[in-house]
């Protein structure tokens, strides 16, 4: 195997392989999802593509392939573990009613085991095929297929379609079974009926094709549809970690310097205790995702506009007011009593866990977050109609290219000013929230000065506490003129 293979290369490597085979390279979209009003994020690499796997003409032509970062919630109480993960990134490659199994799985193979590429050994992988139902027959073509490629019967498993089929998206729509490509790790089986997809980490999958050529109709029948599609996905995390020989995807390169980092914080090392081990792995995970939905105002602001009415609008909503109305005080005692006491995420008394650090930056800004929220969301609507607004929609300019691009960069002046004089706010709240949470901060040092009537802490925090409101202001007020041409070019 390729086992100096980074997640930088392996990109690389499967971009390059697949506009050599003729596909042509789109860029990623965002974690906030375009086309699926039903989620926040964007929680699979297809989720972008919906609109053409179901038939709408791509401008890039019928091969594609991307890769794209991902934020699935689905399994986040399994984060911790070897392999799963909050946020990750995904690569595809994709046939919009182009080709079909056979060049799809011969793509996979030749990527897979070719020397020029990840130079698996054929002995090290497994496939699983669709076992066929009642409804849609036993999926033999690709398991021709993959014995043709060298992979030997035994080694082609066939699963129900609780395994090995996808779809549709809703009730009904294009759907199809899946092919799924495992890596035998060398761990010995835990029985008899041990196969891919075991959940004792003997295989480990990291590509799956998924071929739509039915359609789902109201009445719960199958037809086959006249133009078959293409869906892949391989992840770059698992399959390096499997590549380079790792026990987990946080052994690799790509977690080891957030896992240092905690280290530092933390005085734990990695490594030593399985326990801790565990808790690294979350906040590792939890912190990578974070700095992707770290400006969380602007995703839920945006989802509720480009929802509105519906329920993710209105869940977004109770969100804010409680967010907005809810003490902050209390909303840290409730963080403590759960997430301290019951599930033990961080010392109740005590400090210097990251966890707690973590908390009580969400706790602080809660306010903050349900009032930007609201905002934005207010500020989208009102903007909606505007004379520009609809010119960009005439030309033709997508609803979610309309909502990022246009009026979410003029809504940004609004939005800087409005956090630059709440600044006082937070740094007032530290205090609070520093004694919740035990955390020896400047905040918690000016409350116990105040008690102690120490008069030279106290003027000094107030120094520090207006500069720091003065040099915060003057920033919002620099960054809001310079995204506001009519400030800009004032004379």
């Amino acid at each position: 195997m390729n086992k100096h293979i980074t997640a930088d290369k392996l990109r690389s490597k499967y971009i390059a392989f697949f506009k050599s085979k003729g596909h042509t390279e789109i860029s990623g979209k965002s974690v906030i999802p375009e086309n699926d009003p039903t989620v926040l994020f964007t929680t699979a690499g297809m989720h972008p593509l919906v609109p053409y796997l179901m038939g709408e003409p791509h401008p890039a032509g019928t091969r594609l392939t991307d890769y794209q970062k991902c934020i699935r919630t689905g399994d986040i109480d399994a984060v911790g573990d070897a392999s799963h993960l909050t946020f990750f990134e995904m690569l595809g490659n994709w046939s919009l009613g182009d080709y079909f199994k056979k060049e799809a799985i011969g793509f996979s193979f030749e990527f897979l085991t070719s020397p020029q590429y990840l130079n698996i050994p054929v002995d090290l992988l497994s496939v699983t095929v669709f076992a066929g139902d009642d409804k849609v027959p036993r999926d033999t073509e690709s398991a021709e297929i993959w014995e043709k490629h060298g992979i030997p019967k035994e080694r082609i498993h066939f699963l129900p379609r609780e395994d090995n089929w996808w779809g549709p998206a809703g009730e009904t729509g294009p759907c199809g079974p899946d092919t799924e490509m495992f890596i035998d790790t060398g761990k010995p089986a835990c029985g008899a009926k041990c196969r891919p997809g075991c959940s004792c980490g003997k295989y480990v999958e990291i590509w799956n094709d998924v071929f739509m050529q039915y359609r789902k109709e109201q009445d719960g029948s199958y037809h086959t549809l006249e133009r078959h599609c293409v869906d892949t996905g391989m992840g770059i995390e698992r399959t390096v970690a499997m590549l380079q020989g790792k026990k987990s995807v946080y052994d690799t390169e790509v977690f080891q310097p957030i896992i240092h980092s905690i280290e530092k914080l933390t005085g734990k090392k990695y490594g030593d205790n399985e326990a801790d081990d565990a808790s690294i792995r979350i906040i590792c995970d939890h912190t990578r995702a974070a700095v992707f939905i770290i400006v969380f105002s602007v995703p839920l602001g945006i989802t509720a506009a480009l929802n509105k009415g519906r329920f993710a609008d209105r869940l977004i909503g109770f969100f804010s007011f409680v967010s907005f109305s809810v003490p902050g005080y209390f909303a840290g005692l409730l963080c403590l009593r759960y997430f301290g006491m019951y599930l033990h995420w961080f010392p109740v008394i005590g400090h210097g866990h990251i966890v707690s650090v973590l908390f009580a930056a969400f706790v602080l800004a809660l306010p903050m977050i349900g009032m930007l929220t609201r905002l934005l969301r207010s500020f989208l609507l009102e903007n909606e109609d505007k004379e520009y607004i609809q010119y960009a929609k005439a030309r033709g300019i997508g609803s979610r290219h309309i909502m990022t691009r246009h009026l979410l960069r003029n809504a940004a002046p609004v939005l800087l000013t409005l956090w630059g004089q709440n600044i006082g706010y937070l740094i007032a709240g530290t205090a609070i929230t520093e004694s919740i949470f035990s955390i020896p901060g400047i905040g918690i040092y000016a409350l116990n000065a105040a008690i102690n009537r120490d008069f030279p802490v106290i003027n000094a925090y107030l120094v520090l506490t207006a500069f720091a409101f003065v040099v915060c202001n003057g920033a919002a007020e620099f960054l809001g003129a310079a995204l506001n041409p009519l400030l800009r070019n004032r004379a």
